[in-house]
């Protein structure tokens, strides 16, 4: 379990772009892309892990990590 606490770990401050599972009358092909700065790793007590997205200077997103298809991942 060590091994994916540092793996998320390494995420932090790097721009990844990412799709999650959406509501599809809302977005027609079932998922919803998005992209922003990691600024948080949570390990919630399920087991499971959040990641914290900046996607706007003032708005964070939470994303279950299961949940994420990971596209990118940069340093910039």
């Amino acid at each position: 379990m060590a091994v994916s606490h540092t793996t998320l770990l390494n995420y932090l401050g790097k721009q990844v772009t990412y799709r999650l599972p959406a509501n599809p009358s809302i977005h027609p092909s079932g998922f919803k892309q998005d992209s922003g700065q990691v600024v948080g790793v949570l390990l919630m007590l399920d087991g499971d892990h959040q990641v914290v997205v900046r996607l706007h200077e003032h708005y964070d997103e939470y994303v279950r990590f299961s949940d994420m298809n990971l596209i990118n991942l940069s340093a910039d």
